[in-house]
């Protein structure tokens, strides 16, 4: 995300004094460098799944500020094998998530494949951004999940 080129160079997410993420600005590419969270995963992983999007979310946010400078739109798209997918993403201060990813499985090793678009929405909702993801060709669940290598890569 070029956009983010010297917004910070570590930003740490902290949620009830844990911190669950740290993002960190390397080179020309914006990766996160190590993402913490402790949950409820004795019963399940949508709350801890969803509160790392709502921390991306938040970060992405912080990290825009004024939003001064960067370019607004992305776009960018994938082939992950067989799958190919679309991410759009507008930094417009609205939020909305227009999600067109058709995942085959219920799991992806024990990964609930329902919550990728719990994730998305999280990010979006706290980013204030509209994000559009669709999936243009694809039938592995894992490949079409990686989408998230697109969401590091949008220009």
């Amino acid at each position: 995300m070029d956009f983010l080129t010297s917004r910070f160079e570590n930003l740490w997410i902290w949620i009830g004094g844990i911190v669950v993420a740290q993002l960190t600005y390397k080179s020309s590419n914006f990766c996160f460098s190590q993402i913490e969270a402790k949950g409820d995963y004795h019963i399940d992983d949508h709350h801890t799944n969803e509160d790392v999007g709502i921390s991306l979310g938040m970060a992405l946010a912080k990290a825009l500020g004024d939003k001064k400078g960067i370019r607004r739109f992305g776009h960018f798209v994938a082939p992950l094998d067989e799958a190919l997918v679309e991410v759009v993403l507008d930094f417009s201060g609205r939020q909305h998530l227009a999600y067109g990813l058709d995942i085959p499985t219920e799991r992806v090793g024990t990964y609930d494949t329902q919550l990728v678009r719990e994730f998305y929405a999280a990010v979006a909702s706290n980013a204030q951004m509209t994000l559009h993801i669709r999936q243009l060709d694809g039938i592995n669940s894992h490949h079409i999940i990686e989408v998230r290598t697109c969401t590091d890569r949008i220009q």
